[in-house]
């Protein structure tokens, strides 16, 4: 049997980098999910609602929590944890779906943000072809590849082909 847990308005339910293995559906309420909350570089990531999931990562993959949710009016959320999980999906098999439909439109949602930076990228690599290094040494430095770099840029510059370059970097 799940949990029942009630957050009054400004509470903090979980904070990122902390563990816990848990996941949540609101009640009644609502949830913000922030990453790096309380700093200059805040961003609120989504604000959920009633019969809405949030915390699965935290309790999917057992590692520490990636933003910060915060009760954004009084709030009532279940609490799931492994011990309670499949009894929750069992009684709530909608619930598996939703989840399933959030982690995936959060996927593409990076997939697509992934795709417009290498593009930006992209231009900058070409506009800085002429420079042979400024920006690319940057760029060299900021990925933590284990692999010889100049065999890369020598046939990016040659080939032309600036974001399949970036994208082999980024997904290997």
């Amino acid at each position: 049997m799940s949990e029942i847990k009630q957050y009054r308005k400004g509470s903090v339910i979980f904070k990122e980098g902390t563990f816990e293995l848990s996941m949540f559906c609101v009640i009644s309420g609502k949830v913000g999910i922030f990453a790096d909350y309380k700093t200059r570089d805040e961003k609120v990531l989504a604000e959920l609602g009633k019969g809405r999931i949030f915390g699965e990562m935290g309790l999917i993959e057992a590692k520490p929590r990636s933003a910060t949710a915060i009760a954004l009016e009084d709030t009532e959320c279940e609490f799931i944890d492994p011990d309670n999980i499949e009894s929750f999906f069992e009684d709530k098999p909608e619930m598996a779906v939703e989840t399933l439909k959030g982690m995936s439109k959060r996927i593409r949602e990076l997939s697509d943000d992934y795709e417009k930076i290498c593009d930006t990228l992209g231009v900058y690599v070409e506009a800085e072809k002429s420079k042979r290094g400024t920006f690319l040494e940057k760029l060299k430095s900021f990925f933590s590849v284990d692999y010889d770099y100049s065999d890369i840029y020598g046939s990016m510059i040659d080939e032309g082909s600036e974001l399949s370059m970036m994208k082999r970097i980024y997904w290997y």
